[in-house]
C-alpha cells in the first residue's frame, strides 16, 4: 500500500505526462488480450441506471446486450435488436464500420481510447485525478457543442493500469459510467456473436447514408 501511496505521489506531480503514460500502458494491455468480457453500469441524474454486458473479440467482433438495444457483430454483419420495439435493423457498416463496442475500450481494437466518441474533438486534456476514492489518470475529450461544452472523461486506474469507465456530459444530461468484472482472454464460443432474427420480429429500414 505504502508503494502504491508513493507512485500515486509521483504521477501526480508529473502532471498530464504521467497520465498519458499511463492510457499507453493501459492500452497495451488491452490490444495484447485476444478476448475481453465485462459489464458496463451506468447511472445519471434523471437518467436512472443503464446496465450491459458485453464480450469482445479479436480481430473484430464484439456482443452488447442491455436488454433496449442488443447488439451483436460477428466480424462481417451488424445486427442491433431493439428489444422493447420488437423489431432490429441491420447497420450499414461498409463505409463507417461497426459501431457499438464500449468505447473505454477503444484500445482492445487498435484504436486510441476514445477515438469512437460520437462528436468532433476540439481538444483533449490529460490529468491525475482521484475518482471514486482512487487516483486515475484522466482523458478528457472536449466536443465542438456550440459553447455547452460537452465532454467525455475516461478513467484509468493509476494502481492497476485497467480502465474503471468514463463519465460524460451533453447538455444537461450527466452521465457516469464504470467497467465491472473486466476478464482478459476469456473462452469464446465459436457463434458466441451471431444472431438471427426471432419470428415475429419486424425489420426496421434504416436509411443508408455515410454516418453512423
Amino acid at each position: 500500500m505504502l508503494l502504491i501511496g508513493i507512485a500515486s505521489i509521483a504521477l501526480t506531480s508529473s502532471g498530464s505526462g504521467g497520465a498519458k503514460r499511463l492510457f499507453a500502458e493501459s492500452e497495451q494491455k488491452l490490444r495484447a488480450a485476444k478476448s475481453l468480457s465485462g459489464r458496463l453500469v451506468g447511472k445519471g441524474a434523471g437518467f436512472g441506471s443503464f446496465r450491459s454486458t458485453f464480450l469482445l473479440k479479436k480481430p473484430r467482433s464484439f456482443r452488447v446486450v442491455n436488454g433496449l438495444v442488443d447488439i451483436y457483430y460477428n466480424g462481417k454483419v451488424q445486427f442491433n435488436h431493439l428489444v422493447r420495439e420488437n423489431e432490429y435493423f441491420s447497420p450499414d457498416i461498409s463505409k463507417g464500420g461497426a459501431f457499438g463496442a464500449p468505447c473505454g475500450l477503444d484500445a482492445f481494437f487498435g484504436q486510441s481510447t476514445g477515438d469512437t466518441a460520437p462528436y468532433f474533438v476540439k481538444r483533449t486534456e490529460f490529468r491525475i485525478q482521484k475518482v471514486d476514492g482512487r487516483a486515475c489518470a484522466a482523458k478528457a475529450l472536449h466536443f465542438e457543442s456550440f459553447g455547452r461544452d460537452d465532454r467525455m472523461v475516461f478513467y484509468v486506474d493509476v494502481a492497476r493500469k485497467m480502465p474503471i469507465g468514463w463519465d460524460q456530459v451533453f447538455g444537461n444530461t450527466n452521465m457516469h459510467y464504470r467497467f465491472v468484472d473486466l476478464r482478459f482472454n476469456v473462452p469464446v464460443a465459436a457463434a458466441a456473436f451471431d444472431w438471427k432474427p426471432m419470428p415475429g420480429l419486424k425489420e426496421r429500414v434504416i436509411k443508408r447514408s455515410s454516418h453512423r
